[in-house]
């Protein structure tokens, strides 16, 4: 509640902040005392979007916030959240890397692309070969690590993307996701 009342936009923030006139470090040292744990926060962000589909797994064990770009349709609608959820589901499901291959940290593809050189060069095939050797391994890299391309966890005949489509069909509009965060409860970043 904290963390939302101050709009957080990362840990520092949300430490700096107050909660009913408390600072959180003093609120997070009081329970740190009366629970004899060791409490720490080691993420807090802000998600703002046209759509966001939450979903929660294994007790709370698993959270995860998907945020998409909506046109002609009612984010609010059961037939959104229930698309929005799926989505969510899969992330909490399949841990994605990013959305999208867009998105993909650059130093993620150069260490990636990096390893599947490398491994071409041990082939000993000509360069141009271990060149699309090493791309074809990246593609299977984006189709298992980026949201949008993975195969649907309750459909594996289908990608996200394709999902998303034939949903923003049937509701009347485009989707597009955007993002999502996924927290695991005892993660440490």
């Amino acid at each position: 509640r904290a963390a939302l009342a101050a709009n957080a936009a990362d840990v520092e923030a949300l430490r700096a902040s107050t909660f009913e006139g408390e600072p959180v470090e003093d609120i997070l040292t009081d329970a740190i005392h009366v629970l004899g744990e060791n409490i720490q926060l080691p993420r807090a962000t802000t998600v703002n979007a046209g759509g966001i589909a939450s979903y929660i797994h294994g007790g709370g064990k698993i959270g995860v916030l998907v945020t998409f770009d909506v046109e002609g349709i009612d984010p609010a609608s059961e037939g959104f959240q229930a698309y929005g959820r799926d989505v969510a589901m899969q992330v909490a499901a399949a841990s994605p890397v990013s959305a999208n291959r867009e998105s993909v940290p650059a130093e993620v593809v150069e260490h990636e692309m990096g390893i599947y050189k490398a491994q071409a060069a041990e082939s000993g095939k000509p360069e141009a070969i271990q060149e699309k050797m090493a791309t074809g391994r990246m593609e299977k890299f984006y189709k298992e690590n980026c949201l949008t391309e993975q195969a649907f966890v309750k459909n594996p005949d289908q990608s996200i993307n394709q999902y998303t489509d034939e949903c923003a069909k049937n509701l009347g509009g485009t989707i597009k996701v955007t993002g999502f965060v996924r927290w695991a409860l005892g993660e440490t970043a």
